[in-house]
């Protein structure tokens, strides 16, 4: 029989935790799962400790270490349950956390959902809700709600507590592999112009933070890259009835028919943004935009923009600024 749930747990250099990890899937009130875990090619005693498991319910893989998003595809790619659970090697998953889940979302017809967390620390100490209230702030259903909420304000959901159908899943890679910070965030996105993405109002899993990751200036350098890149793709492949739907007041019925204007009004709207890195990437393309005569024109005549304006947007941000959208 097959499972209805694949759980992908993945885990680089977690032998501290990953026993609990491991137990808090096997002690889970849901029996009919999969257990998934994909060491990303730990050089501590993760390996040893995973190597300890006979459960015939356990699926272990070793592999080389490529980094988080290619552990996570590996592991998505060889599920063999309707359903899939993501963890972490150094979180717990409550108890009731899968049944939970799988209720909810078959109750109500949902393709995918998240739950709440319970933050911790290396020795488990519980760390306020305050210290991380990006995680408490929205709970936004409909996904135009939610693609207008991510785009604007960055990730809010807590990623080890997502839990989908697999079949929503059409890319080979649905974790950006170049991305170490965000490529979560990337694929929720994604997943956010098709369907709606609740969070349950309830805590399903302990979620530790490290005191040494939380503050990195390498962390929010690299956040900022990854973000950049994310954001030049991200309209892309977006139809101009979807984006007038999310964002009535930004794509006028000119640019319906009109292929410049659409792609001019989408980089207006990456200039209104606050994150320091999305403004830049609709600099980059209005730069383009400045430089050709064509679309120079346009902008002078339709939208009453010029250098002088173009200017005004590319002094707005202070090159040592960092924003800490998504920490």
């Amino acid at each position: 029989m097959l499972p209805d749930i694949s759980v992908v747990l993945t885990t680089y250099n977690q032998g501290k935790f990953i026993k609990k990890a491991i137990d808090s899937i096997l002690s889970q009130s849901f029996n009919n799962f999969e257990l998934i875990i994909v060491d990303d090619g730990s050089i501590d005693d993760t390996k040893r400790k995973i190597d300890q498991y006979s459960d015939s319910r356990i699926k272990k893989v070793f592999k080389q270490n490529e980094g988080p998003s290619s552990a996570s595809n590996v592991g998505i790619s060889l599920a063999k349950g309707a359903w899939i659970a993501l963890m972490s090697g150094d979180d717990i998953s409550l108890p009731d956390r899968l049944q939970v889940q799988y209720e909810f979302a078959n109750s109500f017809n949902y393709k995918i959902c998240f739950g709440l967390p319970i933050i911790i620390d290396d020795e488990d100490n519980i760390i306020p809700d305050e210290d991380f209230p990006v995680f408490f702030s929205d709970h936004s259903f409909s996904n135009r709600k939610v693609f207008k909420r991510l785009f604007e304000k960055g990730n809010y959901f807590c990623a080890p507590t997502a839990f989908f159908q697999k079949d929503i899943i059409e890319e080979k890679n649905p974790f950006l592999i170049s991305s170490l910070q965000l490529q979560d965030f990337a694929c929720w996105l994604s997943l956010s112009k098709k369907y709606d993405m609740p969070i349950i109002n309830k805590r399903l899993i302990k979620y530790r933070r490290h005191a040494n990751n939380i503050s990195s200036k390498n962390n929010n350098g690299r956040m900022e890259f990854e973000m950049k890149m994310i954001y030049k793709n991200i309209l892309n492949n977006m139809t101009w009835e979807l984006l007038h739907e999310i964002f009535p007041n930004q794509f006028s019925v000119a640019s319906m028919n009109d292929k410049r204007c659409f792609e001019i009004e989408k980089s207006f709207l990456l200039l209104k943004q606050s994150i320091k890195s999305v403004h830049e990437v609709g600099c980059e393309k209005i730069w383009n935009y400045i430089n050709d005569d064509v679309m120079c024109s346009i902008l002078s005549t339709k939208y009453n923009f010029n250098y002088l304006d173009f200017f005004m947007e590319t002094g707005k941000f202070n090159t040592n600024e960092r924003d800490e959208s998504n920490d």
